[in-house]
């Protein structure tokens, strides 16, 4: 979803994503553990042909409400992976 955060990252799509922090990727449970669990100040995502895509932690927070609000999108995550 468009917005400034993903800016320069607009060509990226239909990608494999393998890491997430430092954690390897196999379902969506992998996708949220690795983003909660974030240690340093910044999101790194590794896909399959070692692409990266670095996001700033606090950009992250700031903005992924107002993505939200925008796409009228309830929640960031279904309800299987709000444990």
């Amino acid at each position: 979803m468009a917005d400034e955060i993903n800016l320069g990252y607009h060509d990226m799509e239909n990608l494999v994503i393998s890491r997430i922090n430092g954690k390897n990727i196999a379902e969506m449970k992998d996708v949220v553990k690795a983003f909660d669990s974030v240690k340093g100040d910044y999101h790194i995502i590794i896909d399959d042909m070692n692409r990266k895509i670095i996001i700033k932690k606090e950009n992250l927070n700031k903005y992924s409400s107002k993505i939200l609000k925008r796409y009228r999108i309830r929640s960031d995550r279904s309800p299987d992976l709000k444990d």
